[in-house]
């Protein structure tokens, strides 16, 4: 009935815990998937390791680093059931994870996909409070605007409905889900949340998952952030949705206050010349979805963020100013 499809680079010290969480699922009529994406730590190891005694996992290599998109997208060709899970090799399934979420999309009918809430957490389940759940307001709209109403391993697909819009978009190093998940919406798909349920899985919270760099992590989230509004902007315009268009500041405006922010916390510094270059080419003028107004407002919160001056509410006053 399900395919679980867990895409891996260089998570060794963690896939274990991913992989046995799949194992010990009450529901037991699944496959899973995983994908190494050329990985130079001792993943693959691990991994034959503990799966060697179950028959229901397959284990594809990658001869060169590809991507989550495109491993993911291996996954999918050679998944066989019905419905999908695409899961994170350092995230964790509830034991009840896929019969609760098989028990609900069965009795709808014709879905695209279900959505489920989701927990998080440091090193341990029940560490961290913070729980995914919040499914109000127009979900396309707060897509576009990067208020992300939903996250990968939330979501249960029918493998039909994703052949239909060819997977996941490989181009994209970063937000993969984002696009997926927005490009399912712009194509009407149809869809139910199981807003009453009970956390089902568990999203971990850990620097360890960014497996390069402060720095390269950024500009390769630049350079998505960029691509995921330029194809979007074309995809609305050509749907005559011009209403639509100006929620596409949200992921610059985000794009840019984790730029500050790393600063201020140190992860990068003032003197790295090759982020400097990137924020300077990541500075809103190529794109027309800002005019003069836009410009001005972003430059004085520049200003601001540069001068270390803390001024509560900021963020949010901004980002209200430019998607008005």
């Amino acid at each position: 009935m399900v395919s679980v499809i867990i895409p891996n680079y260089n998570k060794a010290r963690f896939i274990s815990q991913t992989i046995i969480s799949v194992i010990n699922q009450s529901y037991r009529n699944w496959e899973c998937l995983i994908i190494d994406d050329n990985s130079n730590d001792n993943s693959i190891e691990v991994i034959k390791n503990k799966i060697k005694d179950d028959c229901r996992f397959k284990l594809f290599i990658n001869k060169n680093n590809k991507g989550g998109s495109y491993s993911r997208n291996i996954g999918l060709k050679n998944c066989k059931n019905k419905y999908v899970l695409f899961l994170d090799s350092d995230d964790v399934l509830a034991l009840n994870c896929l019969e609760k979420r098989i028990k609900f999309i069965s009795k709808k009918e014709k879905l695209d996909f279900a959505v489920f809430p989701m927990g998080t957490f440091y090193n341990k389940i029940g560490d961290s409070k913070l729980i995914w759940n919040k499914f109000h307001g127009n979900h396309k709209i707060r897509f576009l605007k990067h208020d992300l109403p939903w996250h990968t391993m939330m979501v249960l697909w029918n493998r039909n409905s994703l052949d239909k819009i060819n997977g996941f978009d490989d181009r994209y190093l970063r937000l993969q889900d984002v696009e997926l998940h927005t490009r399912a919406l712009i194509n009407e798909f149809k869809y139910e949340i199981c807003i009453n349920s009970v956390v089902d899985s568990y999203f971990r919270i850990d620097d360890v998952r960014i497996n390069t760099s402060h720095r390269v992590f950024l500009e390769k989230k630049i350079k998505g952030v960029t691509r995921y509004v330029n194809d979007f902007s074309k995809t609305l315009i050509n749907e005559g949705d011009y209403y639509s268009i100006k929620y596409l500041k949200g992921p610059y405006f985000i794009m840019l206050s984790e730029i500050h922010y790393s600063y201020n916390s140190k992860k990068i510094n003032y003197s790295d010349k090759s982020i400097l270059i990137s924020i300077l080419q990541f500075n809103f003028k190529g794109s027309e979805i800002f005019n003069k107004y836009d410009l001005l407002i972003l430059r004085f919160y520049n200003f601001i963020k540069k001068s270390n001056v803390k001024v509560r509410g900021l963020n949010n006053f901004t980002k209200k100013m430019l998607i008005r």
